[in-house]
C-alpha cells in the first residue's frame, strides 16, 4: 500500500496527482513520480502551446473549474501559466507575433533550432527517467534492475554516451569520443544487458531462474535499440506542435482578413476559440502520451493502492 509522501504535501505538486492516478498509484517500493510529472508536464505543455493570450484563457478556465472542485481544474490553471511563460519566450499573443518581441526564440522563424531543442529536452527527460529506474533498483536491492537493465546503469551509459557523441558532432563537427571507442564500449554495455540476469545471479549467489532463450534476448536488444531511437524522436512533437500553433493562428487571421468590420472580429474570435479548444486538447493528450509511454515505461509500475487512513475508511 502506498503511504503518503512528502511530495504530496507540496501544493504545486498536488494537481498532478490526478495524472498519476490515471496511470496507476505508485507502490511502496518505488519512487512517487508526482514531482517529475509536475515539472515535465509543465514544461512540455508550455513548449507545445506557448501563447500569452491563449494561456491566460486556459488559466482562467482552470480557476473556474477548480472552484467547482473539478479534478482537472488546477492542472489546466498550471498549464495556462506554462503557456503564458512560453508565450513570452516565443513572443506570441493570441497567435500574433508582432505585439511583443520574443525573449528567446520565434518558432516559425527558427524551425531547425526548435526541432533540435525538442530532441534535447526529450533526451534529458529520458535520462532522468532512467535515473529513477536505477534508484528504484537500489531501493528494491535489485542488482539486475540497477546495473544491467536497459534502463539501468548499463542502458544509461549506452544511451548517454551515444547521445553526447552525436550532440558534440552536430555542435562542433567532431566526435567527443572516437568512433572505435564508442563501438567497443557499446558492445560491452550491450553484452552486460544481454547477460545481465546471469551476471546478477552469480554476483548475488542466487540460483538462476529459468533461462531466457538467446533468440529472445537478441530480439530484446533490437527492441531496446529501436525504443531508444523512437522515444527520442517522439519528442520532436514538442517543437512540431509549437510550430503548428503559429501556422493555425496564421490561417485564422488570413480568413479574418478576407472580411471587414464585424465579420473580421467574429472570425478572429471564433478562430481563436477553436484553436484553444482543439489544440489545447491535443497538446494535453500529447503530454500524457509522452509521460506514460516515453517516461513511465522506463521506471514506473503503478500497481499500488491509494493510502487511506482508518478514519477515512470508517467514514466511507
Amino acid at each position: 500500500i502506498q503511504a503518503p509522501t512528502k511530495l504530496k504535501n507540496i501544493k504545486i505538486f498536488r494537481p498532478f496527482e490526478t495524472l498519476i492516478k490515471m496511470y496507476g498509484v505508485p507502490n511502496s517500493k518505488e519512487i512517487d513520480p508526482t514531482g517529475l510529472v509536475a515539472i515535465t508536464a509543465f514544461i512540455m505543455f508550455g513548449f507545445m502551446f506557448g501563447d500569452v493570450g491563449h494561456g491566460l484563457v486556459i488559466f482562467i478556465l482552470g480557476l473556474i473549474l477548480a472552484k467547482r472542485k473539478a479534478s482537472l481544474g488546477p492542472v489546466l490553471a498550471i498549464g495556462g501559466i506554462s503557456s503564458i511563460i512560453f508565450g513570452v519566450l516565443y513572443g506570441s499573443v493570441f497567435g500574433k507575433e508582432d505585439i511583443i518581441k520574443p525573449i528567446l526564440i520565434s518558432p516559425m522563424d527558427n524551425i531547425q533550432t526548435m526541432l533540435i531543442s525538442g530532441i534535447a529536452v526529450g533526451s534529458i527527460f529520458i535520462l532522468i527517467a532512467m535515473i529513477f529506474n536505477i534508484i528504484n533498483g537500489i531501493k528494491n536491492k535489485d542488482l539486475q534492475k540497477c546495473l544491467f537493465d536497459k534502463n539501468g546503469i548499463s542502458g544509461f551509459l549506452l544511451y548517454g554516451l551515444i547521445l553526447a557523441d552525436v550532440a558534440v558532432y552536430f555542435l562542433k563537427g567532431q566526435m567527443l569520443i572516437p568512433i572505435n571507442v564508442i563501438v567497443i564500449v557499446s558492445i560491452i554495455l550491450i553484452l552486460l544487458i544481454l547477460f545481465g540476469d546471469t551476471i546478477s545471479s552469480k554476483l548475488e549467489k542466487k540460483k538462476e531462474q529459468a533461462k531466457t532463450p538467446m533468440v529472445e534476448k537478441i530480439f530484446e536488444i533490437i527492441e531496446m535499440t529501436l525504443s531508444f531511437a523512437s522515444n527520442t524522436i517522439s519528442f520532436l512533437r514538442l517543437a512540431a506542435f509549437a510550430i503548428n500553433h503559429v501556422g493555425l493562428c496564421m490561417a485564422v487571421y488570413l480568413l479574418a482578413d478576407m472580411s471587414s468590420g464585424v465579420g473580421n472580429i467574429a472570425i478572429a474570435i471564433i478562430g481563436n476559440i477553436v484553436v484553444i479548444a482543439l489544440e489545447g486538447l491535443i497538446v494535453g493528450i500529447q503530454v500524457l502520451r509522452l509521460e506514460y509511454y516515453e517516461l513511465f515505461s522506463r521506471f514506473y509500475e503503478g500497481n499500488g493502492r491509494e493510502f487511506k487512513s482508518i478514519k477515512k475508511q470508517i467514514q466511507e
